[in-house]
């Protein structure tokens, strides 16, 4: 992972440019690396090819649990399990548990700057789980086929409104589900209900109501048209392209 071949570098470009995800496994994930993680190898060598200038820190990144379990931050946000009581005390993100995490673009509080996230496996689970990857333009371009009132009217500017109720903070963003960025690029931001997250859906707009059936359908895990990956031993890893590909996991 520190000295990729032109060729591996060429795959991973074409894959994430054409697919909107670049799938890979690192071969020597336990070789000591000289940056703070194997993580940003990839990224200095895949920089200028995708765009991976400008890391933005993740509220978790410290976390003194985190920093308990694995040792000092190292610029990642661990994702892992956190054993908490029925009823006990303290509050715990969907993303810091074991559980599902429904269909989601990430940065929710960035307002649409998060372009690359990138997924790796530092320690393999006992068992399950896949992390599913949704193609959302080619689903609302299927919308627009069958339904185009439904397609125009998830460019409401008040389509529908995320709230993240309580805990690390709560923020309530409302936004279209589609609009053309400061690039002149089609961009999605669309989520379900999961954990602490909570849609609320413009009311009383039966085209918008069609157009989210549609959508929250055709994104359930092994819906049709998804495409999953099991992150089965450590060095697994997605490179997947924020604008218009969601992801979730069971």
């Amino acid at each position: 992972y520190c000295s990729m071949s032109v060729e591996e570098r060429s795959a991973i470009v074409r894959s994430y440019d054409g697919l909107g995800v670049a799938n890979l496994v690192i071969a020597n994930p336990a070789q000591p690396s000289a940056l703070a993680h194997p993580l940003f190898h990839l990224c200095e060598q895949l920089r200028d090819s995708l765009g991976l200038h400008y890391p933005l820190r993740h509220p978790l990144e410290g976390h003194p649990e985190g920093v308990s379990r694995f040792g000092p931050a190292d610029g990642t946000v661990k994702i892992y399990n956190i054993p908490k009581a029925v009823g006990g005390p303290g509050y715990r993100e969907v993303a810091e548990s074991s559980d599902p995490f429904e269909v989601h673009l990430d940065g929710l509080g960035s307002g649409g700057t998060v372009q690359t996230v990138i997924l790796y496996m530092d320690s393999a689970p006992l068992f399950g789980g896949f992390t599913f990857f949704y193609d959302m333009l080619a689903l609302v371009g299927a919308l627009a086929f069958l339904d185009m009132e439904a397609f125009r009217y998830l460019f409401l500017p008040d389509a529908f409104t995320a709230i993240r109720p309580r805990g690390k903070g709560a923020i309530k963003v409302t936004t279209p589900v589609l609009y053309i960025n400061e690039l002149g690029q089609p961009q999605v931001f669309f989520r379900k209900d999961s954990g602490e997250y909570r849609m609320v859906w413009r009311a009383a707009c039966p085209p918008l109501d069609r157009a989210r059936a549609f959508l929250h359908r055709h994104t359930a895990p092994f819906a049709q048209g998804s495409f999953f990956v099991p992150f089965t031993r450590p060095g697994c890893c997605c490179l997947s392209r924020n604008r218009d590909i969601a992801h979730g996991r069971t």
